[in-house]
């Protein structure tokens, strides 16, 4: 990690450098198509040929590395290893399959898209929906040709200031087959220091860059990066995975026992409040009545939410406040969650059972309450929470530093449900 901040303080010191000297204006200047001349070498009909091109102006540079490098991102199918300080990072893109392998923390990631929905393998065998990840590393091109070639040349030619470039293109034509290099330099000063920037770029016979020499230098700091890129024989091949899928709590779409969220604040004991989340325009509260336990839904405007954010927390009146606002709002759906909470008699089961019986059986620990000789441990499971009472083993010093997993031995008593984990409870 530390590496990586070095890297973004060298570019970023680059790009702020180059921003700062926009100032100075560019009178003078003027854009010219890139020069283009034979080099010297062997006379035209023998077999080795070479072509010049250089460009001495932003605008001009720019050209020639938009060509240069106008296609790279766009493959479909193709491997990149960036090699720095010694330690290397594989990106491969298969179609909509990609793979990452990172030296540095030891990580592997495979990304793929099965029927229709997007999946990462960060374990190696089990296959989480994850949107997010997966559309981050599909830009790694992108992102990458922006980090280390494409990024100096956002600036618009009228706020170049006084930065200097130069780029100069070889084709060289060897028995009929011709590769290309790309060198382009970036100079900028300011208060006598210098920052520049070296990007070397190659392509094979195919046309295709094949690796990229990336050098900046700023304040002292020289960071370097290699990248080379591969399309034959390139593919992914995930490994043997099952899909982990989210938990959905079964049960029914019913007639709501409430009309609006003012009655269910009106059935709020003194010492309670109302457990509620607000999220893309809806609000969500957990109900309980007559035994049975719902999920409620209701709309609420941007006003009626900007009007909650706006509200002073430290206010005597808070709660009223809210109420005031969340009351008025109409129930629009009930969903009866009740038959996916376990029943006590499903629960008494695991009395004598120890802590660690209840972990492996998938309650995750959340809590105790240790004092004397009595003690009740919390657990999280299936959205769900609930309580134990539980017997202390001899000899445990309840006045000793200790963790969950130090109260494994434990003994159940007795179990129970609590109530629902949160108000937004997956529901289908």
């Amino acid at each position: 990690m530390k590496k990586r901040n070095s890297l973004f303080a060298v570019v970023a010191a680059f790009l702020a450098l180059a921003l700062l000297l926009s100032a100075c204006g560019t009178a003078g200047e003027k854009t010219e198509e890139p020069t283009e001349e034979p080099a010297e070498g062997p006379a035209a009909g023998n077999e080795v040929q070479e072509t010049v091109q250089t460009a001495d102006t932003l605008a001009g540079v720019r050209e020639m590395v938009n060509a240069f490098y106008g296609q790279l991102e766009k493959a479909d199918v193709i491997s990149m290893t960036s090699a720095a300080d010694g330690e290397s990072t594989v990106f491969v893109k298969d179609g909509d399959r990609m793979y990452l392998q990172d030296a540095a923390s030891d990580t592997e990631y495979y990304l793929f898209i099965e029927d229709g929905v997007k999946y990462c393998i960060s374990d190696g065998e089990t296959a989480c929906e994850d949107e997010f990840m997966y559309d981050l590393w599909g830009e790694t091109l992108e992102f990458t040709l922006a980090m280390y070639v494409t990024g100096i040349f956002e600036l618009d030619d009228e706020d170049a200031g006084d930065i200097v470039c130069a780029a100069t293109r070889t084709d060289r034509t060897v028995d009929g087959a011709t590769t290309s290099e790309l060198v382009y330099t970036v100079t900028a000063e300011d208060e006598g220091e210098t920052a520049t920037l070296t990007v070397d770029g190659r392509t094979g016979a195919d046309g295709r860059v094949s690796e990229i020499d990336y050098k900046a230098v700023s304040d002292g700091e020289t960071y370097q990066i290699n990248l080379r890129f591969a399309y034959d024989g390139v593919s992914v091949t995930l490994p043997a995975y099952v899909i982990d899928r989210p938990l959905v709590l079964q049960g029914e779409h019913v007639e709501s026992p409430y009309e609006t969220v003012q009655e269910l604040i009106d059935t709020l004991r003194e010492d309670e409040h109302l457990s509620y989340s607000l999220f893309d325009g809806q609000f969500f509260a957990i109900a309980e009545k007559d035994g049975r336990y719902y999920k409620l839904t209701a709309p609420i405007s941007e006003e009626d939410t900007a009007a909650l954010e706006a509200l002073d927390f430290f206010a005597d009146d808070y709660t009223e406040q809210v109420y005031a606002i969340l009351g008025k709002l109409p129930v629009e759906d009930c969903f009866d969650f009740t038959d996916a909470i376990p029943t006590q008699e499903e629960l008494d089961v695991f009395t004598g059972k120890t802590v660690g019986e209840l972990v492996e059986a998938g309650f995750e620990g959340a809590g105790w309450s240790i004092w004397e000789e009595e003690a009740y441990l919390y657990f999280n499971k299936d959205y769900m929470s609930f309580e134990a009472k539980a017997t202390i083993p001899e000899g445990f010093d309840a006045d000793a530093e200790f963790e969950f997993e130090d109260l494994y031995d434990f003994v159940v008593e007795q179990l129970w449900f609590t109530e629902p984990e949160y108000p937004d409870l997956p529901t289908e």
